[in-house]
């Protein structure tokens, strides 16, 4: 199925994870930026189908069974995130709030801010807060797959380029 602008494909998911930007701004670029990273990861795994791109969202495989689709929202101040693989949210979280850092540090010299969210139920539940939960599980990092560790996320090899502004 093929998403125009004014759609989501988000609506089939129980939750998904908010990267709200909205206490200062979302700049301009900074979430094209964040998809071709997550392409650039996603190229990175063997079984990953190639992505599909609209204006305002994405959808990008980091292998053959985890679909993550992000999303901007109208008001361009947040990041949307969802995921299939539920074994797999709390990671996908951590990857993509490390490549947030990452385009902070690099490219917006610190001053991009953030604070980010679990939406369920059309509530929205601060990311610090949902570790008690059960039906919110998959977001906590008690749920990531053994192995994987991402506080040592390493994206030095995932360039930005800084030509995009």
């Amino acid at each position: 199925k093929v998403i125009g602008e004014n759609e989501t494909c988000q609506d089939e998911w129980s939750s998904k994870c908010i990267f709200d930007f909205s206490d200062r701004f979302l700049p301009a670029g900074v979430f094209q930026r964040l998809v071709c990273l997550c392409v650039s990861y996603s190229e990175t795994i063997q079984s990953s189908k190639e992505p599909v791109c609209q204006k305002g969202w994405s959808k990008i495989y980091f292998g053959s069974m985890n679909v993550v689709v992000l999303s901007v929202s109208k008001d361009g101040n947040s990041i949307s995130v969802a995921v299939t693989d539920q074994c797999r949210a709390s990671f996908c979280v951590s990857l993509l709030t490390t490549m947030l850092r990452k385009l902070n540090e690099e490219s917006l010299s610190g001053s991009l801010s953030w604070k980010t969210f679990i939406e369920h139920s059309n509530s929205r539940i601060p990311l610090e807060k949902v570790r008690n939960s059960r039906e919110l599980k998959p977001w906590t990092k008690d749920n990531i797959t053994p192995g994987i560790i991402t506080s040592s996320i390493d994206l030095s090899g995932f360039d930005i380029d800084y030509s995009m502004s």
